[in-house]
C-alpha cells in the first residue's frame, strides 16, 4: 500500500524511515527552497502550543535567516561556478539553485515540516506503527494513529494486531520499557552529561 505524510517534521521523517522496510521519496531541502511563507501563514515548521511561544520566535528567526541568505548564496554559487560557454542558462541556474539549497540546508531546524511517500508491505507497515506509538513524540503517535486508520481501510488483516491489547499493546508496552530502561542506564553511567 502508499502512504502519504504530509506536514511532517524532519525528525518524523526520520522515524518513519527508520526501519528501511520500504520505499521512500522525500521531498527533499536539497532540490525544494524554505524560503517563502506557506499560504495559510508562517514558514514550514513544526507547531504546538507547548512548545511556547519563544520557540516560535526562534522559528521565524531561523527561516529569515535562511530566506535572505538563499539570495547571497546563490550569487555567490554563480560567481564560483560561472556560466560555460554554450552552456545552456536553464540548467545552468537550476544548477546553481541546487548548489545554494545544499550549502543552506544545514540552517534549517529539525522542526522543518516535509512531505514523506511510503510504498510497503503490511509486515512492514505493523514494524513502522508499533515504533511510532511507542515514541515519546506526540507527532510520530498522532501520525501513526492517521496512518493505521487510512491502512485499515485498504488492508486491514495487515494491521489488525497492532490494536489487539495482546499482541500490538505488548510490542509497544516492551519498546516503551526498553527506551525507559536505555535512558536510566544513560544516566547511571552518566553518559547523559557533556563531562
Amino acid at each position: 500500500a502508499r502512504v502519504a505524510c504530509e506536514w511532517v517534521s524532519n525528525i518524523l521523517t526520520k522515524l518513519l524511515q527508520r526501519g528501511r522496510l520500504a520505499a521512500y521519496l522525500e521531498q527533499s531541502t536539497r532540490y525544494i527552497p524554505y524560503d517563502e511563507p506557506v499560504p495559510d501563514g508562517g514558514y514550514r515548521y513544526y507547531r504546538d502550543d507547548e512548545l511556547g511561544t519563544e520557540f516560535g520566535a526562534a522559528m521565524d528567526e531561523i527561516f529569515a535567516i535562511y530566506s535572505r541568505s538563499l539570495r547571497r548564496v546563490e550569487e555567490w554559487a554563480a560567481e564560483r561556478w560561472p556560466r560555460g560557454d554554450g552552456e545552456p542558462e536553464g540548467p545552468w541556474r537550476r544548477s546553481i539553485r541546487a548548489k545554494a539549497l545544499d550549502l543552506l540546508r544545514g540552517l534549517l531546524p529539525a522542526a522543518t515540516l516535509s512531505h514523506v511517500g511510503i510504498y510497503a508491505s503490511g509486515q512492514a507497515y505493523e514494524q513502522l506503527l508499533l515504533r511510532m506509538l511507542a515514541s515519546p513524540l506526540p507527532e510520530a503517535r498522532h501520525f501513526a494513529t492517521m496512518i493505521l486508520e487510512e491502512l485499515k481501510k485498504v488492508m486491514p488483516s495487515f494491521v489488525a494486531r497492532v490494536e489487539r491489547p495482546d499482541r500490538g499493546g505488548e510490542w509497544i508496552s516492551y519498546l516503551e520499557q526498553r527506551r525507559e530502561s536505555a535512558e536510566r542506564w544513560v544516566a547511571r553511567l552518566g553518559l547523559d552529561r557533556s563531562e
